[in-house]
């Protein structure tokens, strides 16, 4: 029998069996720490090794602007980062590693890694994953397509309000992407190999958020009315899932897939004169099955010991037994009402925090607080596992 005295004399052959098992990224952040023999396989080899498709969702990370080199760097949620109202300062994890996404193009909308970076000269969109080495780009067909004459005479920067994936370009071919597009937020989709986008007709409505659920994108207007869009079909098909909460109207919604439940998150806004300020949240889900004796939604106290990411990226629910750097049943959130203000003539975002569910109140979070008014405005950024099937 093979006796190791050293954990760097392990062979290269069980380090790789440890290294295809690893399927978060904290995990191999510290199998990389081990020691350099263990950095060096995870080096040569992370690229190539075999992953499972179904893969647990990632912790995002918040992708923030380094004024000194103008370049982006990720911030990472670390266990030891506690929430309090003491200055947690010194837990905050950097990595400054090289990130291509350009310092002076305006990116958005971030689903499974990928980031939405808009190209001015050809009035389109493209997909970027920056924790990919190869195949990390994706075309989107031209914005003219939608309606070339408005996208002329406004900003194109700002014509798409959010994109949303029905999966992940990294394990699927067969995938869709959905924008909200235009001052009145309406839908259009595109598939790869399209030359075009799609429009989904339908009027009635002004969105605030999309996403994919059930084989389906679920989209919710400005009032809280959910709809359904079923785009496999040759003409796509829209239908009304559930009426607005009974509560008073929120600022901005948001849906999100939490515990295999489709929740509804409501951002209550207080409007000051340069910017506007996150004062709470409220929390609904979907029920099952409705009548009209029967309430479509329930308000939740609890989150159920879940972390919810929210911003300008598909909303993410992350289980905090799985990821002890979260804190259960609260919400982090980052700063995405453009419409409100100029980022470029005020002092920049300003709404970014975290909301305890349970307590009903915003938590003091140094970390995440001391972005404020970074431009662009930080984003939530789920990191993706380099890997072949």
């Amino acid at each position: 029998m093979m006796t190791i005295s050293n954990w760097s004399d392990l062979p290269n052959d069980l380090l790789g069996r440890v290294l295809q098992h690893l399927t978060i990224m904290n995990d191999l952040v510290r199998f990389g720490a081990v020691c350099v023999n263990w950095q060096t396989h995870f080096t040569d080899n992370h690229r190539h090794r075999a992953l499972p498709r179904k893969l647990p969702r990632q912790v995002p990370v918040l992708m923030v602007h380094n004024r000194n080199t103008h370049k982006q760097c990720f911030y990472r949620l670390s266990s030891s980062s506690s929430l309090s109202s003491t200055d947690a300062g010194e837990n905050i994890e950097f990595h400054d590693f090289p990130v291509p996404v350009p310092h002076d193009k305006y990116f958005t909308a971030s689903t499974y890694g990928w980031i939405a970076i808009a190209e001015t000269p050809g009035f389109k969109y493209r997909l970027l994953n920056p924790f990919l080495s190869v195949n990390n780009n994706v075309a989107l067909p031209p914005l003219r397509t939608i309606d070339d004459q408005y996208i002329r005479a406004n900003d194109m920067e700002y014509y798409v309000s959010k994109l949303a994936l029905s999966g992940n370009p990294t394990w699927e071919s067969d995938y869709a992407v959905m924008a909200m597009y235009g001052r009145f937020s309406e839908l259009a989709f595109c598939k790869p190999g399209d030359d075009a986008w799609t429009t989904i007709d339908q009027k009635n409505y002004s969105f605030n958020d999309v996403v994919f659920y059930r084989d389906e994108f679920y989209a919710v207007d400005h009032i809280g009315i959910v709809v359904a869009v079923d785009i496999r079909c040759c003409r796509p098909k829209v239908r009304l899932v559930a009426p607005s909460p009974p509560e008073d109207r929120g600022y901005k919604m948001y849906l999100v897939e939490s515990l295999g439940e489709l929740l509804q998150v409501r951002r209550v806004l207080r409007f000051l004169p340069t910017v506007g300020e996150t004062i709470g949240f409220k929390v609904y889900e979907l029920l099952e099955e409705s009548t009209e004796d029967y309430e479509y939604w329930v308000e939740m106290d609890t989150l159920h010991g879940q972390a919810l990411f929210l911003g300008d990226n598909s909303s993410v629910s992350i289980s905090s037994l799985d990821f002890p750097e979260c804190k259960p049943n609260c919400i982090y959130f980052t700063d995405d009402y453009r419409s409100y203000c100029n980022y470029s003539r005020q002092l920049g975002p300003q709404d970014v925090g975290v909301f305890n569910v349970e307590k009903g109140r915003l938590e003091e979070y140094h970390p995440i607080t001391k972005f404020k008014g970074m431009k662009p405005q930080p984003i939530w950024v789920e990191p993706t596992l380099e890997g072949c099937n």
